[in-house]
């Protein structure tokens, strides 16, 4: 499987769609292109109709919208396909929030904590981070605080887990995962092809992701563009290789 690096950070989608055109031109309907955002799956999708006309798109999708396929939905248990909404997460931490005593807040302080929380929790899942080790993080001078903050974020994270659980329903990390392995699956039993470009891994779910499609023999990784130590390099590329190994 290549791996392939980029000239510079304003040739990006150019470059992307020049090595499309010279792998995939008479293959897009087996083709999929997984990019960081809709911004960019927009402006690809445009570069590809101007150089071509009317013709079949690939299928061009940003990498938080990859959903599982029909098939792969009927494999995996209603129970942990359906994740919970950003709204219900939010409400139900609201909830917590206003139930833990110790803490007074007014309502637009709660609804902003609750926010806050959230994105805390899937980090915390999505990069396999024992929510216990925070209890060791260093106090320095201020450990009565750290204690008081770190006691109202384990009374919010077990009572999240709990609530969650109770609703049989999946945690915006589970889910995530759940949905790159159905992908991976996918992925590895088709005849197509799969090209993830410019995309980070932002947590340890989405670079397990990446590295996975790396070793596929029909997957394509094109790295974001980076500055080399010595610019001499980038003019030895021709025009026609915008895209190198």
């Amino acid at each position: 499987m290549p791996i392939y690096r980029t000239t510079a950070k304003r040739f990006f989608i150019s470059e992307v769609s020049e090595f499309i055109f010279t792998n995939f031109k008479n293959h897009f309907d087996h083709l999929k292109i997984i990019l960081p955002n809709g911004h960019l799956c927009n402006y690809l999708q445009k570069n590809i109709v101007n150089k071509l006309g009317t013709t079949i798109l690939p299928n061009i999708t940003p990498i938080n919208d990859i959903n599982s396929s029909l098939e792969d939905s009927f494999q995996i248990p209603s129970q942990q396909i359906e994740r919970i909404t950003s709204l219900e997460e939010r409400v139900i931490l609201t909830e917590i929030i206003n139930s833990y005593d110790k803490l007074n807040y007014t309502l637009p302080q709660t609804i902003s904590l609750a926010s806050s929380l959230a994105k805390l929790f899937f980090e915390f899942e999505a990069n396999n981070i024992e929510f216990d080790k925070l209890k060791n993080i260093p106090t320095l001078d201020q450990a009565e605080h750290w204690y008081f903050i770190y006691n109202f974020l384990e009374f919010a994270h077990k009572n999240w887990q709990e609530r969650i659980t109770a609703l049989k329903k999946s945690t915006p990390a589970q889910y995530q995962r759940l949905i790159f392995n159905a992908e991976l699956n996918r992925i590895q039993e088709a005849k197509n092809y799969t090209v993830i470009a410019g995309v980070i891994g932002n947590n340890q779910v989405t670079k397990d992701f990446i590295v996975q499609i790396s070793k596929l023999k029909n997957g394509y990784i094109i790295l974001l563009p980076f500055v080399t130590p010595d610019q001499s390099e980038l003019t030895k590329l021709l025009p026609e290789e915008p895209l190198y190994n």
